[in-house]
């Protein structure tokens, strides 16, 4: 787990691992309530996390997912003070029945996000998670059958934020990114039209990721090559994802993440 901590460690900012526990800052009803879909369950914990880690002093936290990964330290920025969220470019395969090229979505997300002490969208995002999670298991509940509106995986994540996003209008860490399954094979197999589509699509190059490791549990990627995207990324940080004849190759720190870690901030800092 060096990249993160490295990273943290290296601003002079303090560094929480977080295993399960996490999830004890739930309800046993919203547990339940979350049974069929855990990153529901670990969206919502992370955001009262967060709110503890604030409640006990810092001025400032960091939210960062398990299997993110710090590919440029130096370029791993935070706001000094205020509220701003990862940038998702997820791209995927065209659908069947409209082929064409590959799609490009355009979100934020909740594996890399920042809150401070002063800013009060922490508090109401966790009050409209709570309130959202309630009735969806009180809708649950009342349906004879409860596949009639399954949870998705992104309900109180990158699905409402993004839409949140869309008429407050966040402040972005935009060199905080995402990889999809699809941007990941063509970093393996480098596709130059696909990685040409993701980098002229960032304002940013990407500077911490999240691999989104998930995609090995559904089968998407496979362990193999999650650890030679790994490889591939600290060698050539941001530059991985140039035309093939540009990448350029430099020694990055080694570090792997996988697990739940929070960054507090100190007053002052």
């Amino acid at each position: 787990m060096a990249s993160v901590r490295s990273w943290a460690e290296a601003r002079g900012f303090g560094y929480r691992f977080v295993h399960d526990e996490l999830f004890d800052l739930l309800s046993e009803q919203e547990r339940a309530i979350c049974t069929a879909q855990p990153v529901v369950a670990s969206d919502l914990a992370r955001l009262r996390l967060c709110q503890k880690v604030l409640a006990q002093g810092a001025s400032r936290v960091v939210w960062c997912d398990a299997d993110s990964l710090v590919i440029d330290a130096a370029a791993v920025e935070l706001l000094p003070d205020g509220c701003a969220f990862g940038r998702e470019l997820w791209l995927q395969e065209a659908p069947a029945d409209n082929p064409g090229r590959p799609r490009l979505y355009k979100k934020i997300h909740n594996a890399f996000m920042q809150f401070s002490a002063a800013d009060p969208v922490l508090d109401f995002y966790e009050f409209a998670a709570t309130r959202m999670l309630a009735k969806h298991g009180a809708n649950a509940q009342a349906r004879s059958d409860q596949t009639d509106n399954p949870m998705v995986a992104q309900f109180l994540g990158p699905k409402f934020l993004s839409h949140l996003h869309n008429v407050v209008d966040f402040q972005v860490f935009e060199h905080a990114q995402v990889m999809s399954p699809l941007l990941a094979h063509a970093l393996l197999e480098r596709d130059p039209k696909l990685l040409d589509r993701y980098c002229s699509s960032w304002q940013t190059p990407a500077a911490v990721l999240n691999l989104c490791a998930s995609e090995v549990v559904r089968g998407s990627l496979h362990d193999a090559q999650m650890q030679a995207l790994i490889e591939v990324l600290l060698a050539a940080g941001a530059d991985a994802f140039s035309p093939p004849s540009s990448v350029g190759a430099k020694t990055g720190d080694r570090g792997v993440d996988f697990g739940r870690i929070v960054v507090g901030i100190k007053q002052g800092d």
